[in-house]
């Protein structure tokens, strides 16, 4: 179970930065670009990976929340910027 919750989170941790990087082409205004900052922080702040091998299921379990959250937010804050282009 901890093995499948490591690789879920270091794909879901890849798949933010993802988008992170294609935030950057959408030309956010001043106060979006100051959130995407605010998100790029905390995304680099996470720790995945090799330290994520010695995490328990509990740690492991609330990145994965604060990674969802970092993915709604950044899906919300492209569609804002689709339907008002």
């Amino acid at each position: 179970m901890l093995k499948k919750t490591q690789l879920y989170c270091e794909e879901l941790y890849k798949a933010t930065g993802d988008m992170l990087f294609r935030m950057k082409n959408y030309k956010p205004n001043a106060k979006t670009e100051e959130e995407l900052a605010a998100l790029n922080r905390e995304h680099a702040e996470l720790r995945i990976g090799s330290a994520a091998g010695q995490a328990s299921l509990a740690c492991l379990d609330e990145t994965m929340r604060v990674l969802e959250r970092m993915r709604t937010r950044l899906l919300t804050m492209m569609e804002n910027m689709l339907f008002t282009a």
